[in-house]
């Protein structure tokens, strides 16, 4: 049972690290796409950092670890599909996406 919280503070912490640099990354592709008028991808990334914010927000304000893992994985699991769908580019964050699933839901 001690090993189980010891990884569940350990996937916290790498959970709070991931989501602070998903915002900045977002942060800078939502400003990239505003300047290039890809207000689409814009908008799209707005909604997936309010996502990650939130739930970074909501582990940090003492939330079941388990379910903000799953909203934010399932929302930028969506945003993804969305950028894919609506945006022409290739989007190599999608490579990213199976390890963290791995990483937070196993």
């Amino acid at each position: 049972m001690e090993s189980r919280n010891v990884q569940v503070g350990h996937q916290k912490q790498v959970f709070l690290v991931a989501c602070s640099v998903g915002l900045i990354v977002l942060a800078v592709y939502s400003i990239r796409n505003f300047l290039g008028g890809n207000i689409e991808a814009m908008w799209i990334h707005i909604l997936m950092a309010l996502i990650v914010a939130g739930g970074g927000g909501g582990l940090l304000l003492g939330a079941e670890p388990r379910i903000a893992f799953r909203v934010v994985l399932l929302g930028a699991g969506v945003g993804l599909l969305c950028l894919a769908a609506f945006t022409p580019t290739f989007l190599f964050y999608h490579l990213v996406m199976p390890f963290l699933l791995f990483f937070f839901l196993v």
